[in-house]
């Protein structure tokens, strides 16, 4: 049953984000709204990616495939630095060619750190301490 609880969170995360972006993307498609840069497709491609893993990643540990898992887990690591290197490139560049003022992109930076030692302290615990593992993931 607990184990359960983490695929069920997984899910929620997921639908909450295609809720949440669904109607700017509809806009998108329809042309109310202009199309965004490369980089923002490139940020939602790869935030689309993590977030389908972590559904499958709560799957595989449900129905007790903690091989394949952990296997997974290691392109995980990888998107995870992908993301974080996106959205560090999407905060710099909007600070530096859109002018947000610093107190946005510094909200942004404390979201970005939030992140990164969230997966790195995930990574570096999830042999030694499973459930602060897959807490972090979710913090992350």
């Amino acid at each position: 049953m607990k184990v359960r609880f983490w695929f069920v969170m997984a899910c929620v995360f997921l639908l909450a984000a295609i809720i949440g972006f669904a109607p700017n993307s509809m806009d998108i498609l329809t042309g109310e709204q202009p199309n965004p840069p490369l980089l923002i497709h490139a940020h939602a491609a790869a935030m689309t990616a993590w977030m389908v893993l972590i559904c499958t990643q709560t799957a595989l540990i449900s129905a007790r495939h903690q091989a394949l898992h952990q296997r997974i887990g290691i392109s995980l690591a990888g998107l995870g630095l992908l993301v974080l290197g996106l959205m560090v490139w999407i905060v710099v560049k909007d600070y530096l060619e859109a002018g947000i003022q610093p107190s946005i992109a510094l909200i942004q930076a404390k979201r970005l750190g939030v992140f990164a030692v969230g997966i790195a302290l995930a990574y570096h615990w999830r042999r030694q301490n499973p459930e602060a593992h897959k807490r972090l993931i979710f913090l992350a």
